[in-house]
């Protein structure tokens, strides 16, 4: 079969600029690379039709049910455009809504242990100690799931609307039951892609992952393993 070579340069051209995207993140990523390990946790996802409860400000005991790699994101920062790799981090309260489901509330953080990432204070606080020198190096978020915490929650207000956030995320008090596991959990992660575990992840967050230069050069890989196939009609000589 001819190859078309025009058609080649395009592909790796448009693979250097996802690849420079990629490289102005401001942080380097944490999740583990790990191409072959397969995901068997999933969520349902609940849908966006039911009326939004925010969860009630004050402090709850939580569980952790997701973690989702957004990829590098880009977003306004006191009026200057930033870039860096984020992840979702949902929990599960222990106090349920009125439909009897336990109320959930997720915040986003870079993905970092630098030392004034967020993201480390935020887990050295929930872990009640520090990072080790070789934790630093790469701790798997994936550890996350089903590890139980004590949230404060605040609410803030923006226009006409309220939002409830993350304020601190500590250790269960000792002798504090633990809220009983609910949601089914989910751990995505743009290199360990698989698409039944991505249909799972809240449309609104799917679409935000689909516009990251990780996702986009995962699709290019796929496309170009794809392309690269031997043919089967190959050795058909007319």
């Amino acid at each position: 079969m001819e190859r078309d070579d025009d058609g080649l340069q395009a592909w790796h051209h448009h693979e250097e600029l996802l690849q420079q995207q990629y490289e102005l993140s401001r942080f380097p990523p944490v999740f583990q690379r790990r191409q072959e390990t397969k995901m068997g946790l999933v969520a349902k996802d609940s849908g966006g039709d039911r009326k939004f409860e925010n969860a009630p400000s004050g402090a709850h005991a939580a569980r952790c049910f997701r973690v989702i790699d957004l990829g590098t994101q880009t977003f306004q920062v006191m009026g200057e455009t930033k870039q860096a790799h984020q992840c979702l981090i949902t929990w599960e309260l222990g106090k349920t809504m009125d439909d009897g489901k336990p109320f959930t509330i997720s915040e986003k953080y870079t993905v970092s242990l630098h030392e004034k990432a967020k993201m480390r204070g935020v887990l050295e606080s929930w872990r009640g100690r520090k990072f080790t020198d070789a934790e630093r190096k790469g701790f798997d978020l994936k550890n996350l799931l089903g590890k139980v915490c004590f949230l404060n929650i605040v609410h803030s207000q923006r226009g006409d609307k309220t939002y409830a956030n993350v304020a601190s995320v500590m250790p269960v008090p000792e002798g504090m039951p633990s809220p009983a596991p609910v949601n089914e959990t989910l751990y995505y992660a743009i290199s360990e892609h698989h698409p039944e575990l991505f249909e799972r992840v809240p449309k609104y967050y799917r679409e935000m992952i689909a516009k990251s230069p990780e996702y986009q050069m995962m699709h290019l890989d796929s496309m170009a393993a794809s392309n690269n196939r031997e043919d089967p009609n190959d050795d058909i000589p007319f």
